[in-house]
């Protein structure tokens, strides 16, 4: 296919796929995330109507909802997230109250609604972003193959990657550290493939968007840093290490100010935890329960939720076959990003809590949407007839999985259902999930769902 043609095509194909995801991302309903992105809306709030980086404005109001924020012994109320959240929704939040869509209307009277409905339009638009560094990667991955006859496969990857994965059950149903994360991420990689010539722009683009990854998500760096390895000028090196340095330097100052701990909020849990006697656990040194749990079990295994994640084995053995033969300088940015793959995967079976509580399905592998969407590319592309039909089907059921996700579930289904710990039930065939969410029915027809303050009051979310 002609040069013109295919680039025609990738912008057709990219029009309409930022179409449909505006449609079924649905941005002025209510966000419904968990509860721990209380925070997240209510701190851009209080940023931009009160100065200050405190929940304690909403006390009145937000009285009794547990996950609101950490209840200081003093009365202050702290965010229980990570302040590098701040440049993706205080901007937003200002222009809008600004432009008369006014949070605290009347005044003195905050508008829940209108706080709810502004954090699920940016993470929508952090969503949007990911889309299209995605998409990019995509076209330049392919690129870098050979000579293409269509468009068709990236656009079948971009599809799994907005449709089905929790791009659209989570990241598109509010503004979470796990959506601003898959962004960086995916920007960071877009630079391996843009061949930017001046190792300081090199270095700066690379630095950028670490510290993204750093300040909202740190346990996430082990995704991104193994691109480090293919910068080959000392000078991008030196210029990544300051951005990071600079950015580590100002959370660990700003934490330390706010919740007298350098961890921040995290840090605060940490220490309360151990004063109540409850100290948390945060790795075990078994892994297995992880790893099988992540890959099949009926409540939080890939398989039923995201089987587009198994591309990743033939696109692995492919890649793998190919660098075993070159050297680490002359790998391709595939390889580093399958590295980071890998050591993610690695790191999150290690994981105590690896299940996350008041989760759709095994959201801790949204870390890997970004190379399995390079995955599903290349298995559309290259592999065998017969991994190709596992392909489509795959693909499938992952769209249907998680439009019944963005539907139907909210941190309520399942997991309240029952008194016994989720650790105890991910394996359990006759309490699923999956069937539980379809029973729910949609999310915006529920009675709770009238109004975001009576939902937080009434559910803690």
């Amino acid at each position: 296919m002609a040069r013109g043609t295919l680039r025609s095509n990738s912008i057709l194909i990219a029009i309409g796929v930022g179409l449909v995801t505006l449609w079924l991302y649905d941005p002025f309903r209510l966000e419904n995330t968990s509860g721990d992105s209380i925070s997240t809306r209510y701190m851009a709030t209080a940023i931009v109507t009160r100065g200050t980086v405190e929940i304690t404005p909403f006390k009145r109001d937000l009285d009794g909802v547990h996950y609101a924020a950490l209840f200081r012994s003093d009365g202050v109320w702290l965010p229980r997230i990570p302040f590098g959240v701040i440049p993706w929704s205080a901007p937003l939040f200002g222009v809008a109250d600004f432009a008369g869509y006014r949070l605290e209307d009347p005044p003195g009277e905050w508008n829940h609604d209108r706080i709810s409905t502004l954090a699920r339009l940016a993470g929508i638009l952090v969503a949007l972003l990911a889309n299209g560094a995605v998409w990019l990667l995509l076209l330049k991955s392919a690129a870098r193959s050979g000579p293409m006859r269509s468009r068709v496969p990236e656009a079948l990857a971009l599809a799994g990657f907005a449709f089905g994965s929790w791009q659209w059950s989570q990241g598109a149903q509010g503004l979470t550290t796990q959506g601003i994360a898959i962004a960086a991420q995916a920007l960071t990689y877009l630079v391996l493939f843009s061949r930017i010539r001046r190792p300081e722009l090199c270095g700066l683009a690379l630095g950028a968007g670490i510290s993204v990854v750093l300040s909202v998500r740190p346990q996430d760096l082990i995704v991104v840093l193994p691109v480090l390895l293919a910068v080959r000028d000392r000078r991008a090196l030196v210029v990544v290490a300051g951005v990071v340095g600079i950015t580590a330097a100002t959370i660990v100052t700003a934490q330390s100010a706010v919740f007298g701990e350098w961890g921040g909020y995290g840090g605060m849990l940490l220490r309360l935890s151990r004063e109540a006697g409850t100290p948390m656990a945060t790795f075990r040194s078994n892994p297995f329960p992880g790893f099988f749990g992540f890959l099949v079990s009926p409540n939080r295994g890939a398989l039923w939720f995201w089987p587009l994640l198994f591309c990743l084995l033939p696109y692995g053995r492919a890649l793998v076959s190919k660098l075993s033969r070159s050297r680490l300088r002359t790998w391709p940015p595939e390889g580093f990003i399958l590295l980071g793959a890998a050591g993610y995967f690695v790191q999150v079976c290690f994981v105590d809590f690896w299940f996350a509580e008041w989760s759709f399905g095994p959201r801790y592998l949204y870390e890997l949407a970004v190379p399995v969407a390079l995955a599903t590319a290349w298995c559309a592309r290259a592999a065998s007839p017969a991994w190709r039909a596992a392909l489509g089907f795959a693909l499938v059921w992952s769209i249907a999985v998680h439009a019944l996700g963005a539907r139907n579930f909210d941190p309520y289904v399942w997991h309240s259902a029952s008194a016994t710990p989720t650790r105890d039930r991910v394996w359990s065939f006759d309490d699923l999930l999956l069937l539980d969410t379809w029973e729910a029915g949609a999310v915006v027809d529920r009675p709770e769902q009238q109004g975001t303050l009576h939902r937080l009051k009434l559910r803690g979310y």
